[in-house]
């Protein structure tokens, strides 16, 4: 898989990035696994995914983020069954005992009132397939048992409140929170930090699982993301009013593919390093030509 983006997080190594991961798993990935059985990205085109490394100054690659056009995110590190699928469009799930679903008297009143079934079937530690929630722009969420978790994280509130997206932030000021939330706990002193620990990198990765694909993907916030930070500018208000109102953009950003661009480097982000370096996808013939581009870029700046 080439990657597209990479983002060098400035006194990150690769230990931390494992231990992000191996939290963001245990905190809302496993039960993905146990109920959907999901450990690939579905047969789609390759013009319809893309994805974002994180990387460590040396240029050790530990993190992936998958993205596909249609709203499936995925995280992948190491073997093949340590990724973790976070989706919220169901007909990219495997099927699990539908008839029984369907036959169930019960699975019909479930869609009707996801937040009390949903809590009341992990605290009873059931396995059966979660119930779909549509929100109101007809997208579909997979509820898990991450509905249940003390953890408040915007996603989790997303989905309880009913897919209300607007709520959601994103764009540049998602990036900044997610990228501080990340990094935190590394540089934070005393126990009091050190006990966010969890809450920090589970915020932090929801944040960048909904803001970095979908910003990516708009051109408006591409080129302020490329942009502003290099020339010292600050937000200018018509972006956080997009921010504020994601819900009348979701649709178009979602049918926007991502444009590549010129390699280019965000000096920081606050304290923070970030280095993009686009790359386009493809097969045959151009794949000698992307491992070579691959492995210049690693060797620069990384």
């Amino acid at each position: 898989m080439e990657v597209n983006d990479r983002f060098v997080i400035r006194g990150s190594t690769k230990e931390k990035l494992e231990t992000f991961l191996k939290n963001i798993r245990e905190s809302w990935g496993v039960q993905l696994h146990k109920d959907y059985d999901v450990r690939v990205l579905p047969d789609v085109g390759d013009d319809e995914i893309y994805s974002i490394q994180l990387a460590t100054e040396e240029g050790e690659e530990k993190c992936d983020f998958i993205f596909q056009r249609n709203n499936v995110y995925l995280i992948a590190w190491g073997e093949p069954d340590k990724m973790m699928i976070f989706d919220d469009a169901a007909s990219n799930f495997k099927k699990i005992v539908e008839e029984e679903l369907d036959s169930d008297p019960k699975s019909k009143s479930r869609e009707r009132d996801p937040d009390k079934t949903t809590h009341q079937k992990v605290r009873n530690g059931s396995r059966e397939r979660p119930p779909i929630q549509t929100s109101q722009s007809g997208r579909q969420y997979q509820l898990s048992e991450a509905l249940n978790s003390k953890i408040k994280f915007d996603y989790m509130k997303l989905v309880e409140k009913g897919g209300r997206r607007d709520q959601v932030m994103i764009g540049m000021q998602a990036l900044e929170n997610a990228l501080y939330a990340f990094i935190s706990p590394f540089i934070a002193e005393g126990k009091a930090q050190r006990n966010k620990y969890v809450v920090s990198i589970s915020k932090s990765s929801i944040v960048l699982l909904h803001t970095l694909p979908e910003s990516l993907r708009n051109d408006e916030i591409c080129k302020y993301m490329l942009g502003i930070y290099e020339s010292g500018g600050t937000v200018p208000n018509h972006l956080v009013e997009l921010e504020n109102k994601w819900s009348n953009y979701s649709e178009q950003i979602h049918q926007s593919l991502p444009n590549p661009t010129n390699e280019t480097q965000i000096k920081n982000l606050n304290n923070l390093k970030l280095i993009m370096r686009p790359r386009p996808i493809s097969k045959g013939g151009e794949k000698e030509k992307q491992d070579g581009e691959k492995g210049k870029g690693q060797g620069e700046g990384s």
